[in-house]
């Protein structure tokens, strides 16, 4: 290793020539005609001195644009005026850690230590005014924000290393004209991240391996012995729960930083996808689960919520595919093109994308699979648990009977078994009830099946506890009578013709939509033309005749409410002055009363094709009424419109007083 040499150029005097050059005054003033300097001295403290005569590549160049994207976004919430930019450069000079030192000296024979350091700019906002102290921003070489120099300090994300920098984040001299400095270790340093680094080894770890053993085990030809897959299983638990808590504090940090948080930032959508997979990953477990607990309570799993647990499956096969895509990408283009070490959470989101989609691959299953499984495994274990053949025999007739009454809907009617088997107590002594009656039942042709819960004979629902204590010539004579209840194909087809014809003689009278047209036309005639435009204002378009229509038909129901109150005092006094002849044809039913009180009211008024003179009278005269109510309501509408427009509109830029600090800074209200 090389002995410190007084010409060598260290963090020191690069420092000093800074402070030299820079520290004669505090910020440079950007206006906002004067952003393509800014953008220049940003690429000159980022990149250096340009190294080609066609100046910056377009990849380092789209580097300066995001940081000044970052300085003016972060600038015009404090600055007074809009794009003015008053902002000063310094930097956080790095040098590697005195083990590293070692170890490169070793390495290379004429390795300088004093000079191995690499400048990192950080850009400073100037924020408040009137204060010994004020508040600043500080914005790092990356696009993160810090409200403070101590928050840069202790929250930026370099590497391991020492960071020498200018005491108190301003290149400032002493009586000497040295610059001042102060110097740290980064906070990748400190024991916190030396745990979450450990954390961070055995959870890629985990998560790798888990994922592998999943994927595996979902290929036909590969066995894996299911202890190895229950210890996958809880592993992948911890590594999933980490792995998203990893994501969305990583978001939560970069929200607090003011990075860039959309879909098409890497990191951001690394974050987002990994999430989204996990989040998936256990609400597709958590289905899968509650269908096969709600098809064991004999739940019939109705197509809509089928779709949804499909739906869930695909999608979370999908989303944790993309992830893996997605982060795998990450790693090779960190590792291969931008030729860094990927960082951790990258590896994170990789290692946790391999498990979520082994886990997603191995646990896919279509819905009906799951019911088809789980019913037949609660069938199979409800049979099993019977004590002798015959009494299995009749389960299976039971079964194959209920699956019948359900039009062959083999899962409706494993269903229906189960959810009635589950409300047995003693499902022994029933079955072998039913054995013991089941050639008379054979004889008399009755049927016993599940249904609603219950097991039924002939569809009709009995006391198994009594039927079970009955002696032969009890059951013989129950079914006897049972037999004879049931009724005949004749009859049904009697019964359903009988209401059916109920109901389709019930309709709506013609009058009503015979009328209602015929009234808009006379109505519109009569109105002058004022008022027709301020129709035409109010209603635009084919709203006016719509309109119209529901008034006309609020207008006959007012009507047809007078008929019936005028009925409602008939009933109750008896008096003869509230009666009239049309009450003979009146049903007791109030709403087929109403329907023909409706159509009365349209006759009351109506003549021929067109109203009456009186009718017309009323009808206009409701009209103006209507219309007045409608002018309101739209002048009101209209001034609630204008009121959110004033007040949704941009306010000037406040001054604020910094309780921090004790000066002041402006802040722009968003638009």
């Amino acid at each position: 290793m090389k002995k410190r040499n007084e010409n060598d150029f260290d963090s020191t005097k690069y420092h000093q020539l800074m402070a030299d050059m820079l520290g004669d005054r505090d910020y440079d003033s950007f206006e906002y005609d004067e952003h393509d300097p800014l953008k220049k001295k940003i690429a000159y403290s980022l990149l250096g001195p340009i190294q080609s005569e066609t100046g910056y590549d377009k990849k380092e160049w789209k580097g300066v644009e995001i940081l000044y994207e970052a300085i003016l976004k972060n600038n015009n919430k404090i600055a007074k005026y809009k794009d003015k930019v008053e902002i000063s450069f310094i930097y956080n000079l790095i040098e590697p850690l005195p083990s590293e030192k070692l170890t490169r000296a070793k390495k290379y024979d004429y390795y300088n230590p004093n000079t191995d350091l690499r400048p990192i700019p950080v850009f400073v906002l100037r924020k408040c005014r009137g204060s010994e102290n004020p508040c600043r921003l500080f914005i790092d070489n990356i696009g993160r924000v810090y409200e403070t120099w101590e928050e840069y300090i202790t929250r930026n994300k370099l590497d391991k290393c020492e960071m020498v920098l200018p005491l108190n984040g301003r290149y400032e001299v002493d009586s000497n004209e040295q610059v001042l400095l102060e110097r740290h270790l980064s906070p990748a340093c400190g024991i916190d991240r030396a745990v979450l680094q450990l954390a961070d080894y055995a959870t890629t770890a985990g998560g790798i391996a888990s994922g592998s053993l999943f994927v595996a085990a979902a290929m036909p030809s590969v066995t894996v012995a299911p202890a190895l897959l229950l210890t996958a299983g809880a592993v992948g638990l911890g590594v999933g729960v980490y792995a998203i808590g990893r994501s969305i504090h990583s978001l939560y940090d970069r929200h607090r930083h003011g990075q860039d948080m959309s879909f098409f930032n890497s990191d951001a959508r690394g974050a987002y996808l990994n999430i989204l997979a996990g989040a998936l990953g256990f609400v597709g477990a958590g289905a899968n689960v509650a269908v096969s607990q709600l098809v064991t309570r004999g739940v019939n799993i109705g197509q809509g919520a089928t779709a949804v647990v499909n739906t869930i499956g695909v999608v979370n096969i999908g989303v944790s595919g993309a992830s893996l895509l997605n982060s795998g990408y990450d790693v090779l283009d960190q590792w291969i093109v931008e030729n860094q070490r990927p960082s951790w959470l990258t590896i994170i989101q990789l290692s946790s994308s391999i498990l979520f989609f082994g886990h997603a691959v191995y646990n896919f299953k279509m819905c009906s699979t799951i019911i088809e499984e789980t019913q037949s495994s609660a069938l199979k274990n409800y049979q099993d648990s019977l004590r002798s053949n015959r009494h299995r025999k009749t389960f299976s007739k039971l079964l194959k009977e209920t699956i019948r009454q359900n039009n062959g809907n083999e899962v409706k009617g494993r269903a229906e078994v189960i959810s009635a088997i589950r409300n047995i107590q003693n499902k022994n002594e029933v079955f072998a009830a039913l054995t013991r009656s089941n050639k008379d039942m054979n004889k008399k042709g009755i049927r016993f099946a599940a249904s609603d819960g219950d097991i039924k004979l002939n569809g009709v629902k009995i006391d198994m506890n009594e039927f079970m204590s009955m002696n032969k010539r009890d059951v013989q004579s129950f079914l006897l009578n049972l037999s004879k209840s049931e009724p005949t194909p004749i009859e049904t087809k009697s019964v359903r013709s009988i209401v059916s014809n109920t109901f389709r003689n019930i309709s709506l009278p013609d009058a009503e939509s015979l009328a209602n047209y015929a009234c808009i036309s006379q109505v519109l005639s009569k109105l002058t033309c004022p008022i027709l435009k301020l129709l035409d204002e109010i209603f635009p378009n084919h709203e006016k005749f719509f309109n119209l229509l529901n008034m006309v038909v609020s207008f006959f129901g007012r009507a047809a409410d007078l008929l019936e109150a005028e009925y409602d005092l008939w009933q109750k006094t008896g008096d003869d002055r509230h009666y009239t002849e049309i009450y003979k044809y009146i049903n007791v039913d109030k709403t087929k009363r109403m329907i023909k009180f409706f159509e009365e009211a349209v006759n009351m008024y109506y003549n021929g094709t067109h109203l009456t003179k009186q009718g017309l009278e009323k009808l206009l005269s409701y009209f103006h009424s209507w219309l007045t109510k409608q002018v309101l309501e739209h002048e009101e509408g209209v001034a609630r419109v204008a009121r959110r427009r004033e007040h949704s509109a941009p306010s000037p830029t406040r001054k604020i007083d910094c309780s921090k600090c004790g000066g002041y800074y402006y802040k722009a209200d968003k638009s």
